[in-house]
């Protein structure tokens, strides 16, 4: 009780303290920085109700950019602590869960269908995204796709236990009509003499509420809304804005209880105090002044306090100027409103300003600037009153502690650095070549490498690049184990392996200085098969001890293999015979004959089928008995790579035509035929599910491709 009461103290002396001296108040000027603010903006900013984090929702204003990502910010230090860049689109709201752990995104993502063939080509959907994440490590924990039928704002929300997740989005989409001729025929198209068709947008707008937890959808309501809601603090009701009403909704089943009217303009924000008893709502009419040859257009807003469950109007603040934002501070005492706004008869600017509740009087905080671009337009305040952040204008953001009304720290676009990874246009020409892929075993993971010896592992679910490693150019070869927890290299005869456990590379030497050939890698990355020149050796690569060697005297690897089960050795030599080495004695099991050059050799899951790419064709034998079960034969050109899925029914591959084919293993027929990449495709992978395959190619970039729809999922660059 002490502490609230030193609180409501330290905020009426603030208040007193800024209607006296609130011009002597320097004035913060936006930093220079040169950005490019049209494609870089702020769109939401939150504190996390614990006060130790602010986020920042940015992103570009067209979601076909594909930029968006959430700043995290430390109050105490004002230091950044984390960007997440899993986002296809901008950011457009966020919302935390109510112990801080989770942050949860409202977002709007681009994702094409197909490779972009020319520069300025667009092919593909507009989706809106509800995300949840790790607040301490950024990993995605869950997603959930809201709607894809043309999305053109979301809001997000949590409610305070956190059980449901309000989503408000706002949809375009198009009616068809014509000049009275009939409706069109499913299948058959246009009539014949149907004259003009007219496409005419319009929008229409729902409320999901979605299980906090899960994120499976509790409830869909229809509602006359552009996207702006917010939660009582009880979490009885929800209240959002339509075109020139606020309708409150009952929480827990999304039903209509009351709707607001009556206002002077149209409602743009809205709050409820903290002990939810009252709402307040901004309301902005437009009106055009003269000014000389000009004519300007100025928002006049209106603030009006509703007793919640009565819906009456118990106060209202007038003449305010162009308020864009509000918020109560936690003692619900004094309300803060952020715009463009004037102070009696004085020229509106941007400012802050804050009404005492009680005494009715106000108090104005001008933020910097002169201009409607430097207004603010986002307010929060964090749930101890002891800090308050606005952006003002399209990207800049002002941490201010409220004990002194001291600026604890600016942040704008460029304020992260280089820890920002912008998109990399498709067509901007990159000499490296994708030489491996490989997942790991929770699919949360995809890493590639280069024939620069560059390293990269993105999340492949949201795309974002979350490790990088620059190495020394030259493997012309490199082995990944099907969990990607160990790499080798092959350079000049050198071999060097990395572990995902450590990120260090390291060279292990090998007998008698030998060159190595190939090398190969069980399932579990615990074992690693190496040529050298007539020999082949088996390695434990947890310790980088040789496990025992094969003496093969005048035979020349160029490819090998090892089963799954750790039984068998495929090794494929330069006339294009695969020998079957059993490694428990060290014989010569089965020959498999061919006369092209094998480039890959695989296993299944179940080792019954041995998948060899022998120039443009992939043979399949049985393991067992050595005979070849069917030849694959669509590739125009040499076949690279080959991988099955995780259940065995599918095989990809990957070829120097430019294409990777995903085929029936069991019929041995093509099931899609992934084109588009711009150069040779060299490696392909399964996700672990089966629901994604990673095909490598040229301009150092890894293609993702959804199997189930075969069509493009994204590019990972």
């Amino acid at each position: 009780m002490r502490s609230e009461c030193h609180y409501l103290r330290v905020l009426t002396g603030f208040f007193l303290l800024l209607c006296a001296c609130v011009t002597a108040i320097p004035q913060r000027t936006k930093p220079g920085s040169v950005v490019d603010q049209a494609n870089d903006i702020a769109f939401d900013i939150k504190f996390s109700p614990d006060g130790k984090t602010l986020a920042i929702a940015r992103g570009a204003t067209e979601p076909t950019q594909q930029f968006g990502r959430i700043e995290l910010w430390d109050t105490d230090t004002g230091s950044l602590r984390r960007v997440i860049q899993g986002f296809d689109g901008p950011v457009r709201s966020l919302t935390f869960s109510p112990d801080s752990k989770t942050i949860i995104s409202g977002s709007l993502e681009y994702h094409p269908e197909k490779l972009q063939q020319k520069a300025t080509s667009r092919n593909g959907e507009i989706a809106s995204e509800v995300k949840w994440w790790d607040v301490s490590t950024g990993d995605l924990r869950q997603k959930s796709e809201v709607s894809s039928e043309g999305p053109i704002s979301i809001a997000v929300e949590s409610s305070p236990d956190g059980k449901e997740i309000a989503v408000v989005q706002s949809l375009r989409q198009f009616s068809t009509l014509s000049n009275g001729t009939p409706p069109l025929t499913p299948g058959l198209g246009l009539p014949r003499n149907s004259g003009y068709f007219h496409f005419n947008p319009f929008t229409t707008s729902e409320l999901r509420l979605l299980d906090g937890a899960s994120g499976q959808q509790k409830t869909k309501v229809t509602i006359k809304s552009p996207g702006t809601l917010a939660y009582s603090s009880n979490g009885k009701f929800v209240a959002t804005i339509g075109q020139n009403q606020v309708k409150i909704l009952d929480a827990r089943t999304g039903k209509g209880v009351g709707e607001l009217k009556d206002f002077r303009g149209l409602p743009n924000a809205l709050a409820f105090s903290p002990d939810s008893k009252s709402l307040a709502v901004v309301s902005t009419k437009l009106e055009q002044e003269s000014s000389g040859n000009l004519i300007r257009v100025i928002g006049r807003s209106e603030v009006k306090i509703f007793e919640v469950n009565a819906w009456s109007v118990f106060a209202k603040l007038n003449d305010l100027g162009a308020v864009h934002c509000v918020s109560y501070e936690p003692s619900g005492r004094y309300l803060i409103l952020g715009g463009m706004l004037n102070d009696n008869e004085k020229e509106a600017v941007p400012a802050l300003k804050i009404w005492d509740l009680k005494s009715r009087a106000v108090a104005r905080y001008p933020t910097g600037g002169e201009t409607y671009n430097e207004a603010v337009k986002l307010l929060t305040v964090a749930q101890n009153g002891r800090l308050l952040a606005f952006a003002s204008g399209d990207d800049s953001i002002t941490l201010i502690d409220t004990q002194g009304w001291r600026i604890r720290r600016t942040m704008d676009s460029a304020s992260v650095g280089d820890k920002v990874t912008r998109p990399v246009g498709r067509f901007l020409l990159n000499v490296k070549t994708i030489l491996e892929v490989a997942f790991n075993k929770e699919g949360t993971l995809l890493t590639a490498e280069s024939d620069q010896g560059e390293i990269k592992q993105w999340d492949p679910r949201t795309g974002e690049l979350k490790f990088q490693m620059v190495g020394d150019p030259g493997p012309t070869r490199v082995s990944a184990s099907l969990n990607s927890h160990s790499f080798s290299e092959l350079a000049d005869g050198e071999l060097t392996l990395w572990s995902f456990d450590t990120h260090v590379r390291r060279s292990l030497e090998l007998p008698q200085q030998s060159p190595a050939l190939a090398t190969a890698f069980s399932s579990d990355g615990l074992t690693m098969v190496v040529a050298i020149p007539g020999q082949v050796l088996l390695y434990d690569t947890t310790t980088d001890s040789l496990a025992k060697s094969f003496p093969l005297p005048g035979l020349q690897i160029d490819s090998v293999a090892i089963s799954n089960n750790k039984h068998t050795i495929a090794l494929a030599d330069r006339s294009g015979t695969v020998k079957l080495l059993t490694i428990s004695d060290g014989s010569i099991g089965q020959t498999l004959p061919g006369n092209e050059k094998v480039m890959d050799l695989t296993f299944s899951p179940d080792d019954r089928i041995l998948a060899s790419a022998a120039g443009t064709d992939i043979n399949l034998f049985d393991s067992h008995t050595g005979t070849l079960i069917k030849k694959l034969s669509k590739h125009d050109a040499a076949v690279n790579a080959v991988a099955f899925s995780a259940n065995g029914r599918l095989l990809a591959s990957g070829s120097d035509d430019r294409t990777a084919i995903i085929w029936d293993a069991d019929s041995g027929k093509p099931k899609h035929i992934l084109k588009g990449h711009d150069q040779t495709v060299r490696a392909v992978a399964f996700s672990p599910d089966g629901s994604l395959l990673a095909s490598g190619s040229g301009n150092a970039s890894v293609v993702l491709w959804d199997v189930a729809k075969d069509r493009l999922s994204r590019v990972l660059r």
